[in-house]
């Protein structure tokens, strides 16, 4: 099987490829591998030996592309392809049209972005045989948008390891993050964020938010195109003592175990967040925007915090309604870990997804 992907960045789309394959390829009946960009992020911060990443001109959506895909199909010679992004979907797409009409195709949609129905995309999502969404409300809007068949479209969200990676916090090693970022015990509330620094990730309303919080700190995980924005928006708001930018780390979870609360106020193209079943299966209380995807796993007082998108005001409250209520934490932390074990375990979706790609071969 060959994923490919001609995104250059990195986020949750990059990450849930990669680990969705180390957890294929450790299953014994798939050998799965990736084609992305020359320039992408995913050939450095791949982690997983037993997933190969090969990198090739998809850019752009031109015949040096088509041609390049061309060879890495027939050298791999794959059953399935599964595209991710929009050019190598075009291409690969093509690719079979032209030269391989025996492979089967997958298309993934990541993000609640709507998507055009014109002509042109109706045709590339109808030549998947199956098309893959990681949430419900991206499913719906598909099927609407593009009248496509109810039968060939499925949410599968992604899923993470709850027993290991993202086990639940020990108070030992709570106190050795706080320690490294140089947190005692007796300093404030600490949030946390854990994203590609996007506009519409909301890290600005956590930051307006955060500036009319009395006490409390915040510490933002991730690299991306709005570091400079953010950062200017802490200076503009004075709050330079009471934010902490650590950019990329590939080990998240060792940021994570300083959080007493995960903030994830984003307001658009959001399927079911990886950061944010992350932070709920290592029993880290949340608050959520309540948007597709978000609240298709998160049940306001429950699981968790919901509040209106681009809503700072709504924010603080939440925030302050956890920093005063530890009881109500503990409580919604127990449920959400419990939750995400039950349904959204990579050995869940994991294993969702490798019964749709026999299904497809007759396996």
């Amino acid at each position: 099987m060959l994923h490919t992907e001609s995104s250059l960045g990195w986020g949750g789309q990059e990450l849930r490829i990669l680990t969705e394959c180390e957890y294929l390829n450790g299953c014994g009946d798939f050998e799965c591998s990736v084609i992305c960009h020359n320039d992408a992020l995913m050939l450095e911060r791949n982690r997983y030996p037993s997933v190969p990443v090969k990198s090739c001109d998809l850019k752009k959506k031109r015949i040096v592309s088509l041609l390049s895909l061309k060879a890495h199909i027939q050298q791999l010679r794959p059953h399935i392809v599964v595209s991710h992004s929009s050019t190598d979907s075009w291409l690969a797409a093509m690719a079979r049209k032209f030269w391989f009409p025996e492979i089967k195709l997958v298309r993934v949609r990541h993000v609640s972005a709507p998507v055009s129905d014109g002509l042109l995309t109706k045709w590339l999502y109808r030549q998947a045989d199956h098309v893959v969404t990681t949430s419900v409300a991206i499913r719906e809007h598909l099927i609407g948008r593009l009248r496509l068949d109810p039968t060939r479209v499925t949410s599968i969200p992604t899923g993470i390891e709850t027993q290991a990676e993202w086990r639940e916090i020990s108070n030992e090693e709570r106190h050795a993050a706080r320690s490294k970022l140089g947190f005692g015990p007796d300093d404030p509330f600490v949030f946390g964020m854990v994203s590609t620094l996007r506009s519409w990730k909301g890290h600005e309303d956590a930051l307006r938010a955060l500036s009319t919080i009395p006490s409390g700190l915040l510490v933002i995980v991730g690299d991306g195109p709005q570091e400079e924005n953010i950062r200017k928006a802490i200076d503009g708001l004075g709050i330079e003592q009471r934010v902490i930018l650590i950019g990329h780390t590939p080990d998240v979870r060792a940021a994570a175990a300083a959080f007493d609360a995960y903030l994830h106020p984003s307001y658009s193209n959001e399927g079911v967040s990886q950061s944010l079943l992350q932070a709920m299966s290592m029993g880290i209380p949340v608050i959520v925007s309540d948007i597709g995807g978000l609240n298709e796993v998160v049940r306001h007082g429950i699981d968790g915090l919901l509040v209106p998108p681009k809503n700072p005001a709504a924010l603080v409250n939440a925030m302050a309604n956890l920093i005063s209520s530890n009881d109500r934490c503990l409580k919604m932390t127990k449920t959400a870990r419990m939750r995400v074990d039950r349904e959204h375990s990579m050995t869940v979706r994991g294993g969702q997804m490798a019964r749709l790609l026999k299904q497809l071969v007759d396996y």
